[in-house]
């Protein structure tokens, strides 16, 4: 990761990912709505769709 230490900023500007795997099942976005007019959001991986052992 490389940072920006300017002042005020300080946060990560920058990341990679090394060695991907192979499979990568990925996630999904499921949109609610709640009290009011708030929507609220909730991220599932593909990978809780199957039992532990029937996972690629």
């Amino acid at each position: 990761m490389a940072s920006d230490a300017t002042r005020g900023t300080e946060s990560v500007k920058m990341a990679y990912i090394v060695n991907r795997p192979k499979n990568e099942p990925g996630y999904n976005l499921v949109r609610e709505e709640r009290t009011g007019r708030t929507q609220g959001y909730t991220i599932l991986p593909y990978a809780c769709d199957k039992p532990e052992g029937e996972r690629s």
